[in-house]
């Protein structure tokens, strides 16, 4: 399992496609919308997933090209209903359920503070950090990208300390390869808009470290 504070319990997705899912990985709700002025602004989307007496209300994103997603992750088994809820009707009252099954072996669910002065897994296993520094990775060439992961494959860690927006300072003197937001010239950006590729890249390097219990 993967702990990422700013990313909460970022884990391995699954499509609307698919109704079953582990206890504390992550469920998608996909569904196609507007593309055509600033859907990050534009667009408010939401959803209700309701399991026996619990209720959780999930914010939604667009993914760009038409695409917007709701991620949710159960922490509890059973079945769940949800509906979703958007001041764009397209995208408004679409319903659904999903089964959330019993967590496999290595699912340990989101890391815990315990005791106060302790880490343990949501199953109440113990976590013992053994922790390293990337600070920017996910912002260098693929190549080396690919050759971080294989590097950590074989290393001791189970905590990786990273940064989400590209830094520039001492260690990095490297340009990224995308930006974060949407270019307007090569110095300036439109922080209303976000680059979709660079956040999937981030989150597909994300869910490779929690495929190695990082």
């Amino acid at each position: 399992s993967i702990i990422f504070m700013l990313f909460a319990t970022l884990t391995i997705s699954l499509s609307a496609a698919n109704s079953k899912v582990e206890k504390w990985r992550v469920y998608n709700v996909e569904l196609n919308g507007p593309s055509t002025g600033n859907p990050y602004d534009d667009v408010q989307l939401s959803a209700v997933f309701k399991s026996k007496s619990q209720e959780v209300k999930v914010i939604g994103f667009y993914n760009g090209d038409g695409k917007y997603v709701i991620r949710f992750s159960p922490d509890q088994t059973g079945t769940w209903t949800y509906t979703t809820s958007s001041n764009i009707p397209e995208l408004s009252g679409k319903t659904g359920k999903l089964s959330c099954v019993k967590p496999s072996k290595t699912n340990h669910g989101p890391i815990q503070v315990a005791d106060t002065w302790h880490f343990r897994y949501a199953d109440e296993s113990p976590y013992f950090q053994v922790g390293t520094t990337c600070y920017q990775w996910t912002s260098q060439p693929k190549e080396l990208q690919d050759e971080t992961i294989k590097t950590l494959s074989t290393a001791p860690f189970n905590k990786l300390r990273m940064c989400i927006f590209p830094k520039w300072y001492i260690y990095n003197r490297t340009e990224p390869t995308m930006a974060a937001y949407e270019n307007i010239t090569d110095s300036t950006f439109n922080l209303s808009k976000f680059n979709p590729a660079y956040w999937n890249n981030l989150e597909e390097r994300i869910l490779q470290l929690d495929k190695m219990g990082i």
